[in-house]
């Protein structure tokens, strides 16, 4: 029996890679959504709450991890709503590509708000306030179809600062002429990591995050003018307090 059920979980991991080891893209037949995403953000609070409904939505992926600012995340987008799926796995982007559109049936995880995002993943321990990544990948085909036939190139909304809301917390956005502020705490430290405040003309203010890991982390940021691309977020932004945040997907999502 052991001998069997290696062998099938073999069988199952398989399917799911190249002949080099690498994570293959998926391309499966997508279940029909009867839930929109923006209908599940209005059912979405900040305690973790199990999903026992039989719920399926669906969206484009917006991110990718390869540059390991999304770490071990997707995010997918539908009309004007996006939410994060914590999969707890690396090189997602070569399973679930920019772009292709993505299923997920709820029933069984998890969602609570964080940073303004949904964040869907496994229920936590009890007293933990986030979602646990799923971190299985027979546990992630169980949960994720993915269609990779027709991929679409994510396209960011242009936003003006008076246009940001609560509610655009989780998309891919497009905020221009900013300019990258020095830090407080070393005012000759021009690199990405952690947080760092942008301005525009008008003197309003938006946050990047980069995480330590991210590739470009270290790399200093672009002097003058720039334009942002990210997921929007919202919440506390280390010393800068209360802020929307944009989180980068790599380097190129600041440009000039």
């Amino acid at each position: 029996m052991l001998r069997l059920s290696l062998l099938l979980f073999a069988l199952l991991a398989a399917g799911c890679y190249d002949d080099a080891g690498v994570p293959a893209p998926k391309n499966d037949p997508l279940p029909e959504a009867n839930l929109s995403l923006s209908d599940l953000s209005a059912r979405c609070g900040d305690t973790p709450v199990r999903i026992v409904q039989d719920i399926v939505v669906a969206g484009r992926v917006t991110t990718s991890d390869e540059a390991g600012n999304f770490f071990c995340s997707v995010v997918l987008q539908e009309d004007g709503t996006g939410v994060e799926l914590m999969a707890g796995l690396d090189d997602l982007f070569r399973v679930y590509p920019p772009g292709c559109r993505i299923a997920v049936r709820l029933q069984g995880l998890a969602m609570c708000r964080r940073f303004g995002v949904v964040q869907i993943g496994t229920m936590p321990a009890a007293g933990d306030y986030a979602v646990e990544a799923i971190g299985v990948r027979a546990l992630l085909d169980r949960y994720v179809a993915c269609e990779t036939v027709d991929v679409r190139h994510p396209v960011p909304r242009i936003v003006a600062f008076d246009e940001l809301a609560p509610d655009m917390c989780g998309c891919l956005v497009q905020i221009e002429d900013l300019t990258p502020l020095p830090s407080e705490e070393d005012p000759t430290d021009w690199k990405w990591e952690g947080y760092r405040l942008f301005e525009d003309r008008a003197g309003n203010r938006i946050a990047t995050y980069t995480s330590t890991y991210a590739r470009y982390a270290a790399s200093e940021i672009p002097k003058g003018p720039v334009t942002l691309v990210g997921v929007l977020q919202y919440g506390n932004a280390g010393s800068i307090g209360k802020s929307y945040m944009i989180k980068m997907r790599d380097e190129n999502d600041c440009f000039r």
